[in-house]
């Protein structure tokens, strides 16, 4: 899973990271503050995928700038929680590239945008029960 991971251009510590999908506990639902979860995904070791797609954002060639979607975003990490009205979606939604859903609403574009398999994910223990 690494393999896949690392091929398609996320960057993690592979010494905090041992295993792929990240599992964290039922707290991190409950953070509230972008700097909270921005400790957080130091402390897991993902901060730098998220600084890589903040810094490869680029201005769209043609007509597209005129049309309100002047950037390309790249990609980064995927929030899976439990539910849709929990703290930390209002947190996470800060930083480029990242994107969170409930685990009901996950799909195969979430989980491999631009059929690339193999997305930097995060999954909350009561999602991956839900799941």
């Amino acid at each position: 899973m690494k393999e896949l991971v690392k091929k398609r251009g996320h960057y993690f510590d592979e010494a905090k990271t041992k295993e792929l999908p990240i599992i964290v506990e039922e707290k991190f639902e409950s953070l509230k503050k972008a700097k909270e979860v921005a400790k957080a995904f130091e402390n897991l070791g993902i901060m730098q995928d998220i600084e890589r797609a903040r810094e490869k954002r680029q201005k769209r060639a043609g007509k597209g700038k005129r049309r309100g979607r002047r950037y390309k975003k790249r990609k980064s990490i995927l929030v899976i929680v439990s539910k849709p009205k929990v703290p930390v979606i209002k947190a996470v939604r800060n930083f480029e590239g990242v994107d969170v859903v409930p685990a009901k609403l996950v799909n195969a574009e979430l989980l491999a945008p631009g059929a690339r398999a193999g997305r930097l994910s995060i999954i909350t223990e009561p999602a991956l029960k839900e799941l």
